[in-house]
């Protein structure tokens, strides 16, 4: 079926499905198709939620620059809408890119912003999936201890593997032997 004929959900799912799968290219395309689907009907929300998928299907696909281009606005389109949880995964998309393009400090500011909205919001897993990219930021940016808390906050956030569980314990006593309590 040609894009003309499918209905923007239909769109959506097959960037999903090829998501999925793995064809990032594809993916995107779908999803800048039910972008243009949902804006042609009005529903500016729904496109900027494409715009999403599509900004993290481009950054798989190693397009750091298109995924910056297509969540660049959606941040502000979901506040002006008060829509806070879709707003903070924009931050998050947006703080992803940006790093990906090496704007650390602009990255940290927006994974910050997600965070705190995140908090608000009471989402925990959420919440994990940020701290956990900000810990790998600050790691890149030379900040270990500034990594450290933020790998133990997202384990807190979660429920632990065994495995995790044991990762936990490490930090604490790390960060003990760094003279700052956990």
């Amino acid at each position: 079926m040609s894009e003309e004929t499918l209905s923007p959900q239909e769109l959506a799912r097959e960037g999903e499905a090829a998501f999925r799968e793995g064809d990032y290219p594809t993916a995107s395309e779908r999803f800048a198709a039910a972008e243009r689907a949902y804006r042609a009907q009005g529903d500016d929300l729904m496109a900027a939620e494409m715009a999403n998928n599509r900004s993290v299907a481009l950054l798989q696909a190693g397009d750091a620059q298109g995924a910056y281009d297509a969540v660049r606005d959606t941040v502000d389109l979901f506040a002006r809408h008060d829509d806070r949880r879709r707003e903070a995964l924009a931050l998050g998309n947006r703080a992803a890119a940006l790093a990906a393009l090496g704007e650390l400090q602009a990255a940290e500011k927006d994974y910050q912003a997600s965070e705190a909205l995140l908090n608000q919001l009471d989402e925990p897993e959420l919440l994990a999936a940020v701290r956990q990219q900000l810990a790998q930021l600050h790691l890149r940016m030379g900040r270990p201890a500034d990594a450290i808390i933020d790998t133990s906050i997202a384990l807190e956030n979660r429920p632990l593997t065994f495995r995790e569980k044991v990762l936990r314990w490490l930090l604490k006593v790390v960060y003990r032997l760094l003279g700052r309590p956990l």
